[in-house]
């Protein structure tokens, strides 16, 4: 009896079937199209089976049950091309079909349908050969099988074919796999209808699927048994594509520091009780992220605070067991539909992380559509300096910084600013803060410190014989272990004399990174840039700073030059600091003056230079070379 190709296939089946249900899965539609599929393939082996059994046995079995099963096999056959389809159509048609792939699905049903009447009604044959086992049917019925399981081929290519861009790049080759499989065992068994492999080809279909695509361990990550980040993206997808209302809470877990072993031992003891509690939860899929995140997803917005509280209260007794030891953060969701899509529904809790980290306080946070109105605009600004990178859209203005010594304009201060594709400028306020945080600071940094010495290097600018032209150097560049050799390159590359060059720094620079913005400082200082300390007088003012520092400037923020003039006890102290600067050889500049009168206490007080809106707002480059050159002719 020719049964054995057909039974190695059934046993193939029942072995991933098996493996498919003994892991928890997320039951999304792809994964049960996947097992409908796996079952009519098991169906259609056991069709085959049944039809080579009646036949062998023909003669003493009644004659519809031989009908039955021969032409049952065959419509399963054609049927099971049909199954395929549907499963491939997952990523194609969605999860909410428009009516053109709703009226091409009713188009295939019904092809299916008028081929299982054809197959049905048309004349089948059988051959089976006592003494050689030859044994197969023929006749117009199974030539109408092999016609329609070729029909729903072609189309199932065509589909691949036309929307290879829509469909899972991996589900697209298990497909493929499948799809040549089925028409190299087809046409074998066309030619040599004796070799009944079609059912076993189908079988190795479903296999190399399962591998590829469909094992469900690929959505579960291994260390805590819990879904993982694919599994997350999966699940956030059906959800959003059907229209499911969920609420989301995302639990972030850390400890407090500690190398003693045996409580290493407890938070890893901790830990593992924490997961476990989760991962039996019973009200929603469990997510594991990123690091020591856990997200949890409801589909029932009323059970949302039920959950909070169990949790904590649950949470709250391991803290007690072990003296606080556990730290957890929130970030809730509760309308994740106020979100588009999974992308942005990731990339909002993505700065709610960074916005969480950077507040002590803030163990609960809600993305509420306060909040995502908040992040959208940062988010537009994260765009717009993106693109405004991209696109050379970063423009340098130039603010005169006037030397009271000389009575002329001694150098200036490099100030950036973004021109929108529109023509608008937006100012230094909106997106420098935005770039620091996301680190987008050292390209756009980079980008100005390369305009500036384009500028130094061009007859314009030697034309306004010029000290030097200063450029802020932001926190995150200061952290940069590389930025003195970019800036070198860059002056080496545009013949740029680095005398032409004074870098300005922060004090908040010099606290969050000062070894390796000190060294930064001792190879440019070698090539011979001089740096200024910038802001001095903002945040926690040190006198420290200015001895520690190598700078050859400091600058007075605009916030000291309002107290000098508004407070008594603020003018003696400035009035000394003023004195023991000088003392040390460094020059001073004071920034915001607006007014004349400050200008003659400034001479007073001997500050080396000035700078403000009572000379000039940041100019373009142009009319900052017109300001310059009429100025400093007077």
């Amino acid at each position: 009896m020719n049964i054995t190709v057909q039974l190695c296939g059934l046993v193939l089946l029942l072995i991933l079937l098996y493996f498919y249900y003994r892991h928890k899965r997320l039951k999304l539609d792809s994964e049960n199209a996947f097992s409908r599929m796996m079952i009519f393939n098991i169906f259609v082996l056991l069709m085959d089976i049944s039809s080579i059994v009646c036949i062998v046995y023909a003669s003493k079995i009644p004659a519809s049950l031989l009908y039955f099963f021969c032409k049952g096999y065959l419509v399963s056959l054609a049927a099971m091309t049909y199954i395929a389809l549907l499963y491939a159509t997952t990523d194609i048609y969605g999860y909410k079909k428009n009516v053109v792939q709703k009226k091409l699905l009713r188009v295939y049903t019904a092809l299916l349908v008028l081929g299982a009447v054809a197959i049905i009604f048309l004349p089948l044959k059988y051959h089976y050969n006592i003494l050689t086992g030859d044994l197969y049917t023929y006749g117009a019925g199974a030539i109408m099988t092999y016609a329609m399981a070729l029909t729903f081929m072609v189309i199932n290519i065509a589909h691949l074919w036309i929307f290879r861009t829509k469909i899972n790049l991996r589900r697209r080759n298990a497909m493929a796999v499948w799809l040549a499989l089925w028409v190299i065992a087809a046409t074998i068994q066309f030619f040599n209808n004796q070799i009944l492999i079609v059912g076993f080809a189908s079988a190795l279909g479903c296999m190399v699927a399962y591998l590829m695509l469909e094992n469900p361990e690929s959505n579960i990550d291994r260390d805590t048994g819990l879904f993982n980040q694919n599994g997350l993206r999966l699940y956030l997808q059906e959800l959003y594509g059907k229209g499911i209302k969920f609420s989301l809470v995302a639990i972030s877990f850390e400890y407090l520091n500690s190398n003693d072993e045996k409580i290493q031992e407890v938070k890893l003891r901790d830990r593992k009780r924490l997961l476990d509690y989760l991962q039996n939860m019973q009200y929603g899929y469990v997510f594991y992220n990123l690091g020591n995140e856990v997200m949890v997803i409801f589909e029932q917005e009323e059970i949302l605070e039920e959950v909070l509280t169990e949790m904590n209260q649950r949470f709250e007794l391991m803290r007690r067991e072990h003296g606080g030891d556990i730290r957890l953060r929130y970030i809730i969701t509760k309308d994740a539909d106020l979100l588009e899509n999974e992308a942005q529904l990731l990339q909002y809790l993505a700065h709610c992380r960074i916005l969480q980290k950077s507040s002590i306080e803030k163990d609960v946070l809600v993305l509420d559509s306060d909040m995502i109105n908040e992040i959208a605009e940062k988010i537009e600004v994260e765009n717009m300096v993106e693109n405004a990178i991209k696109e050379n859209r970063v423009e340098v203005f130039y603010q005169p910084i006037f030397s009271l010594e000389e009575q002329r304009f001694h150098s200036a201060e490099a100030l950036a600013r973004i021109r929108l594709s529109h023509g608008e400028l937006v100012g230094p306020g909106v997106f420098i803060e935005v770039a620091e945080k996301n680190g987008m600071i050292v390209q756009l940094g980079e980008q100005i410190f390369e305009q500036v010495c384009q500028f130094i290097n061009s007859e314009a600018y030697r034309q306004l014989d010029l000290a030097y032209i200063e450029v802020n150097l932001s926190v995150i560049q200061c952290a940069d272990e590389g930025l003195a050799e970019k800036f070198i390159n860059i002056m080496k590359k545009y013949g740029v004399s680095p005398k032409d060059i004074n870098l300005e720094i922060t004090e908040s620079a010099s606290l969050q990174a000062k070894k390796v913005l000190l060294e930064n400082m001792r190879q440019l200082r070698e090539f011979g840039v001089s740096f200024s300390l910038d802001d001095f007088g903002t945040g926690r003012s040190n006198l420290n700073y200015i001895a520690e520092m190598p700078v050859d400037i400091v600058k007075f923020d605009r916030e000291m030059t309002l107290a000098y003039f508004s407070n008594e006890r603020f003018r003696h102290v400035i009035t000394s600091v003023v004195n023991m600067i000088d003392g040390m050889g460094m020059k001073i500049v004071l920034e915001g003056i607006e007014e004349e009168k400050q200008i003659t206490e400034m001479e007073r007080l001997a500050i080396d230079y000035i700078q403000g809106y009572y000379f000039s707002e940041p100019l373009a480059k142009e009319e900052f070379c017109q300001f310059i050159l009429a100025a400093n002719k007077k």
